[in-house]
């Protein structure tokens, strides 16, 4: 079996889940849509964002493809089945990390590694799809591509960083010629003092390259360096302290107005990173904003400026006005995930007034390989400057009391309307239809209110022109102090395991029952552990569910046969508690049987001529064998030792026979095995035919 996984990157499960219970968003200012999702065959795990062109997004994926190796697809900026456009295939290159780059009909990108020598390998490809195009190789003490920095081109010459290599081993900065050749090393990093791991993309202005590190420099909490196209070194333009303004930034620059914008990953007032400008120049980083697991931090990818307003993904879709201030949630990371199935976007571009992202993981209709979404309609966020000011953090009040909810800015003729979501409800409910904005603020009474966590939105109604909204900047927590956990169980799969067929489904029984002193309503959340990837995922649909349901249908399609745990997180708006599953579930599949007809013993072919290889496979429905597709390698020794060659990537299974020209050399008297992989079932099947055939 043929199996592929890296360690995705995103917060490690118990931190999810213990942000998910605190603070996480259900209902946003705007919404995602889908535009694809990758099945496996044509691509999964996409860890770099997207380019446009014309009418087509273009992307790489980590894995999936022909050979399991990663791809090069495009998707229609209105939505549809991704197109491979190249699959790698190991010799070209493997697991592609990064973003591309398009000039003249061209797509230019990075794969991390090759099977030969395990460098990384530059390439090209036509926007038509085909062989990728090698253009050259990047490893050593040359330079390491790891993970994200990708390519950026200027007339015939593409730029890039290495996350590691170097000298130093802390990474570099290179040039190379469009058409390929020997890297030209532009920058080396020493992994202290002038910097360590550049990896975000490169800016390119005025002939000189900008970009970010997540260590070194003066406080090793990372550092914005600039280096000339020229080459010469890399100069210092900042160096991060990220108990002031934040540190180890893993994201790419943009540049607006002499202006550079960035993010950070740690750091900052609340621990875990923000929103930065910095003058072209250099100095000090001014911190915009400071993350919270509100917006869920950990940002991947570049900014993007509109106007007034940065962009950019973490778990979930923000906005930070560019002046600085709170960070807007545009679409939750629970929004993100069940409007479009994906988990953990990897950085968003703009395209007219619509955000387009990837997400590593996750997917609708069972399938976990990672989506292609967009966020359409922005919301105008540059008008008056209204904004919520509480709460300012995450506060709480007993049921039944007032809680005033506070706002700034604004125009004095305008009428603020304020709506509030949460508890068991993942609709917004209107508190108010208007107030005048020289009010300032509104009291809320809580009486028979449910309990639970809210946040407030207020939109700004202007006596002309369009109204925009603006969220609460944390979390109100409206609870009953006497009330206990709810107390919460899984009774399947039990500890002696359950196993199904994929496709099937698989019905989870829990029960969850109320603590001691509270009357409110109980809700669930269902999760799923994969044993193949050591992720966490909601289950599709069962985000918050009423406990009183008692069950919840799994439908296994499109997941990879393996063992499954599950666990239930129960809330009863004042306490949560969570329990797993006593034991696993075994998804399967049936096991196919080749039959090879040919060659048969003693078997011989002209150099040159045609081999007819004929196979069967028993075990597999009629359905499963034409829904399948075969790879194809034979076998021949050169000095006692075996060399397998690849003669088919792609045939139908259900054929049963291939029809292959003999190769002329190395000619008479060599023999040939053959192997067939079958691709059923998210899996890879193979058999060797017991016979040869012998070239006369």
């Amino acid at each position: 079996m043929l199996t592929k996984r890296l360690a995705r990157r995103g917060r490690s499960p118990a931190k999810r889940a213990a942000a998910i219970e605190m603070l996480e968003p259900r209902v946003l200012l705007t919404s995602a849509g889908a535009l694809a999702t990758f099945d496996g065959s044509d691509g999964a795990a996409p860890c770099a964002g997207l380019i446009v062109s014309g009418n087509n997004l273009y992307g790489t994926t980590t894995q999936g493809g022909a050979f399991n190796d990663g791809t090069v697809f495009s998707v229609p900026i209105t939505g549809g089945t991704p197109t491979v456009l190249a699959s790698f295939n190991g010799a070209d290159g493997e697991t592609p990390c990064a973003g591309l780059a398009i000039s003249g009909g061209l797509l230019y990108g990075i794969a991390s590694s090759n099977s030969s020598n395990g460098d990384g390998t530059i390439f090209s490809l036509s926007v038509e799809g085909g062989t990728p195009t090698v253009l050259g190789f990047i490893g050593g003490t040359s330079g390491i591509v790891n993970d994200q920095p990708g390519l950026i081109v200027s007339g015939n010459t593409l730029y890039g960083a290495a996350e590691f290599g170097g000298t130093d081993a802390a990474g570099d900065v290179f040039s190379l010629p469009a058409t390929g050749g020997t890297p030209t090393i532009l920058a080396t990093f020493n992994g202290s003092t002038n910097g360590d791991k550049p990896q975000g993309n490169l800016l390119l202005s005025n002939n000189t390259l900008y970009g970010t590190t997540f260590f070194g420099g003066a406080f090793d909490d990372g550092e914005v360096f600039s280096v000339p196209v020229t080459g010469g070194g890399a100069t210092v333009l900042a160096s991060f302290n990220s108990a002031s303004d934040g540190g180890n930034p893993q994201g790419g620059l943009v540049l607006s107005n002499g202006v550079l914008y960035g993010t950070t990953s740690a750091g900052a007032s609340n621990g875990v990173g923000g929103v930065f400008s910095l003058p072209v120049s250099g100095g000090t980083p001014t911190p915009l904003a400071a993350f919270t697991d509100a917006v869920e931090a950990d940002p991947l990818g570049t900014l993007v400026v509109s106007g007034t307003t940065l962009y950019g993904a973490a778990d979930s879709i923000y906005s930070v006005p560019i002046a600085g201030g709170t960070p807007t949630i545009l679409v939750s990371i629970t929004a993100l995930q069940s409007e479009t199935g994906g988990v953990t976007p990897n950085g968003v571009i703009l395209s007219g007034d619509a955000l387009y992202g990837t997400t590593q993981n996750g997917g609708n209709g069972g399938l976990s390989d990672g989506v292609v979404f967009d966020v359409p309609s922005i919301p105008n966020m540059t008008g008056a400057a209204l904004s919520l000011t509480t709460p300012a953090t995450a506060a709480s009040v007993d049921v039944g009391q007032s809680y005033t909810i506070d706002w700034t800015g604004g125009n004095s003729t305008d009428t603020v309307q304020l709506w509030a979501e949460g508890g068991p409800n993942t609709s917004w409910t209107e508190l108010t239809a208007g107030v005048p904005q020289t009010a300032g603020s509104y009291t809320w009474n809580t009486t028979g209110v449910d309990h639970g966590w809210y946040h407030f939105q207020a939109w700004d109604i202007p006596t002309s022109g369009s109204a925009y909204a603006v969220q609460s900047p944390n979390w109100l927590h409206i609870i009953d102090t006497s009330a206990t956990a709810p107390v919460a169980s899984l009774s399947n799969p039990p500890l002696s395991t359950d196993s199904v067929a994929q496709g099937t489904s698989y019905t989870l029984n829990f029960t969850a029952s109320d603590g001691t002193g509270d009357s409110n309503p109980i809700y669930v959340q269902l999760w799923v552990y994969s044993g193949n990837t050591g992720l966490w995922t909601e289950l599709s649909g069962a985000g918050y569910i009423a406990a009183t349901q008692g069950s919840y249908v799994m439908s296994t399609t499109g997941m990879a046969p393996g063992w499954y745990s599950f666990s239930i997180n129960a809330t009863n708006g004042d306490q949560w508690s969570s329990a797993a599953s006593p034991g696993w579930l075994n998804i399967t599949v049936p096991t196919p049987v080749f039959t090879f007809q040919t060659p048969t013993s003693g078997q011989t072919v002209a150099a040159g001529g045609t081999f007819n290889l004929d196979w069967g496979i028993t075990g597999l429905t009629t359905a499963d064998i034409d829904n399948s597709t075969a790879q194809i390698w034979a076998q021949h020794l050169v000095n006692g030792s075996p060399v397998w060659s690849e003669i088919a990537a792609s045939v139908s299974a259900s054929g049963g026979t291939y029809a292959w020209t003999v190769p002329t050399s190395p000619g008479s008297g060599t023999y040939y095995a053959f192997s067939v992989w079958l691709n059923y079932g998210n899996m890879w099947w193979d058999n060797v035919s017991p016979n040869w055939v012998q070239v006369n």
